[in-house]
């Protein structure tokens, strides 16, 4: 006569374990390779951001388009949240957002507002409102963003002593600086004005953190460079990473004693016209 045998208790909690095991082994590898095939699509998207950065400079007798929706910088390469009738959104949503993107001077050459959004960024789907941020790139201050020199004695809008570029052939080193890069501030509406700045001085290694860099891409971001070239990039110090995620302020992201190499590659890659 068959009799059928069933698990004992034991037998279940064993293979329950065994499960537990392999998922917590197999968890931070899958979220991993997650972060580098969103990495990829996040190059891709640099990669079209940039060529249409230089396309517009070349279509507008060198002038570089406004890299701040705010304060000085004119053609701005998006706009703030727009209602239907192509006002100030209030309040903001997801359309909105998008409608700021599509009026924006560099989607003309992009058609898509999907290349302005890296898909390792979920705030627009898991934050509340004003946070919900669906924008993922910025175009850093000395690129006819924030550091615009609007009569203020030479000096960029956060007392630094270069300000912005205006025009592509004001450039050097085109290779080593920085237009776009992924930002979250972890507060404020992110992205909808001004451009990513840091506080530039000299000699470089005293300048500081101001606004946060993004880290979705297993301690990588991407960025993009004036020769048009994109690329992903390591941080190499702890600071850095827990700054961007909230646990350390800027001055504890910043040490004279011990130098941030981060801080110090983004301050090279700033650039800017120098003044004084």
């Amino acid at each position: 006569m068959y009799k059928n045998k069933a698990f004992t208790l034991i037998e279940l909690l064993v293979v329950i374990s065994i499960i537990a095991l392999l998922v917590s082994i197999l968890m931070p590898a899958l979220k991993i390779a997650r972060e580098q095939a969103t990495g990829a699509v996040c190059l891709g998207n640099q990669r079209s951001l940039i060529t249409a950065w230089l396309m517009y400079a070349n279509d507008n007798e060198d002038r570089l388009v406004g890299g701040s929706t705010y304060f000085g910088t004119d053609s701005p390469f998006v706009q703030p949240p727009l209602d239907v009738n192509g006002n100030a959104a209030n309040p903001v949503d997801l359309a909105s957002r998008i409608r700021g993107i599509e009026a924006g001077k560099l989607y003309p050459y992009l058609k898509t507002h999907k290349v302005f959004h890296c898909p390792g960024d979920h705030r627009w789907s898991r934050k509340a409102p004003p946070y919900d941020s669906y924008r993922s790139y910025t175009i850093i201050g000395t690129m006819y963003g924030e550091d615009y020199d609007d009569d203020r004695d030479g000096y960029g809008f956060w007392g630094n002593p270069v300000v912005a570029y205006t025009k592509l052939s004001q450039i050097q080193s085109a290779a080593e600086k920085i237009v776009f890069l992924e930002e979250d501030p972890l507060e404020g509406q992110n992205n909808i004005y001004g451009s990513w700045v840091m506080s530039i001085r000299f000699p470089i290694e005293d300048s500081g953190w101001v606004d946060r860099v993004a880290v979705w891409h297993n301690k990588k971001s991407t960025l993009s460079y004036v020769d048009g070239h994109s690329e992903m990039h390591d941080w190499v110090d702890y600071r850095t990473i827990e700054f961007t995620q909230g646990d350390l302020d800027a001055t504890q992201a910043t040490s004279r004693a011990e130098p941030n190499l981060d801080l110090v590659f983004l301050a090279r890659a700033y650039g800017g016209v120098r003044r004084r």
